[in-house]
C-alpha cells in the first residue's frame, strides 16, 4: 500500500511540476486574439474587450471539486474588482450543462461553454484556445493582452490520513486560501497596470 501511495504521489508531483513549467513559459507572452461565443450567444473577441482594463480568465469544469471551491472566492472578488477587471470563465462543459449551473456564478462573470469536449478530460479547446494544464487555471492578462500570471489549482476542504497522521483543511480555510491567492493575482495585475 505504501508503494502505491509513493508511486501515485510521485506521478502527481511530476504532473504538477511539468504543468507549472509550461504555465511559467506563458508569462510575458501575448495571450492571442481569440473569439469566443458566450453562454448568452454573444461573440466576445479578447482584443475587443474594454481597453485599459485587465482580465482574469479562469479555465474550469463542473466535475472539478477544486474548481467549485474556487468559484465561491471568485464570485466574492468579482463584486469587489469588477469595475477594474473583466472576468471570464471558460468551461469544459457544454452549453446545455452550463445553462443548468450558471446560477453558481456571479452574473458579472462572462461564461464561455465548450462546443465540443476533448477526448482527454484534462484538456479544453474553445475557438482555437487549447488548455491542457489542469483545472482550475487562472490566466491574468493585462490591458495590452500580455499574460502576467498563470496559476493552476485551488484549495478545497479535505481530510486525509497518511502514516497515522491526519491532515485537514476546513471549508473555511480553503475559502480563505482561495480568496487570498486570487486577490494577490488581481492586485499584482492592477499594480502592473499602473
Amino acid at each position: 500500500m505504501k508503494k502505491i501511495f509513493i508511486v501515485t504521489f510521485l506521478l502527481f508531483v511530476n504532473l504538477v511540476f511539468s504543468q507549472a513549467i509550461k504555465s511559467e513559459n506563458l508569462v510575458g507572452k501575448p495571450f492571442g486574439n481569440y473569439t469566443f461565443e458566450t453562454l448568452n450567444g454573444d461573440t466576445l473577441s479578447i482584443n475587443n474587450v474594454v481597453k485599459n482594463k485587465p482580465r482574469i480568465m479562469i479555465v474550469s469544469a463542473s466535475w472539478c471539486a477544486p474548481c467549485q471551491a474556487q468559484t465561491l472566492a471568485v464570485n466574492e472578488l468579482v463584486d469587489k474588482y469588477y469595475s477594474k477587471v473583466d472576468f471570464f470563465t471558460l468551461l469544459w462543459d457544454l452549453k446545455r450543462d452550463v445553462v443548468e449551473m450558471k446560477d453558481k456564478y456571479n452574473d458579472k462573470i462572462t461564461l464561455i461553454p465548450s462546443k465540443i469536449q476533448e477526448e482527454n478530460i484534462a484538456c479544453i479547446s474553445i475557438s482555437g484556445f487549447k488548455h491542457c494544464a489542469g483545472f482550475p487555471t487562472i490566466y491574468a492578462i493585462d490591458e495590452n493582452n500580455i499574460i502576467q500570471a498563470v496559476k493552476t489549482g485551488a484549495s478545497m476542504e479535505i481530510t486525509t490520513t497518511h502514516e497515522g497522521k491526519t491532515y485537514k483543511v476546513s471549508a473555511e480555510e480553503a475559502h480563505e486560501n482561495n480568496l487570498d491567492s486570487l486577490e494577490e493575482i488581481i492586485l499584482n495585475l492592477l499594480k502592473a497596470k499602473d
